[in-house]
């Protein structure tokens, strides 16, 4: 949503720097829009508890100069990754995280799609759809592997 920030809850006892990626019209599936990537870091505290991390569209870096200074909005982000290769840094396996989300902003019509475009209530319902089929798949795969599928 336009004005949002994108927040991630994060627990990780080592604490260090936390890094997501991410990549504007990856596939050129937005015709006019200029695709780049871009990276964001926080640092986490050491500590057992959860903490939240958020960023704002400002707060994204490009990662090469060809990419825009900072992308004008988050429509049109075709690919996102947590990652700790930013700084080529080992994948810590004590890190777990949780609730990713959009934190303010609205969604303003028409929304960039695809295909054209969307009134803003047709793509939160497409998208809330789309949340529901994947806590539905995970559902299964948890299910799956306690019975050792």
């Amino acid at each position: 949503p336009d004005g949002a920030s994108l927040a991630i809850d994060v627990r990780d006892p080592a604490g260090g720097e936390f890094d997501m990626t991410f990549v504007v019209n990856g596939w050129g599936v937005y015709a006019g829009l200029k695709g780049g990537s871009y990276y964001a870091a926080a640092s986490l505290a050491k500590t057992n508890a959860w903490q939240t991390v958020t960023f704002r569209l400002s707060d994204l870096k490009p990662l090469s100069k060809n990419s825009p200074s900072h992308p004008a909005s988050w429509q049109g982000i075709t690919e996102l990754a947590i990652t700790a290769a930013l700084h080529h840094q080992p994948w810590t396996d004590k890190r777990q995280f949780r609730n990713l989300r959009w934190v303010g902003g609205t969604y303003k019509s028409p929304v960039l799609w695809p295909t054209g475009t969307l009134s803003a209530k047709e793509f939160q319902r497409l998208y809330q759809d789309n949340i529901d089929r994947s806590v539905r798949q995970e559902n299964r795969d948890a299910q799956n592997a306690q019975l050792g599928h």
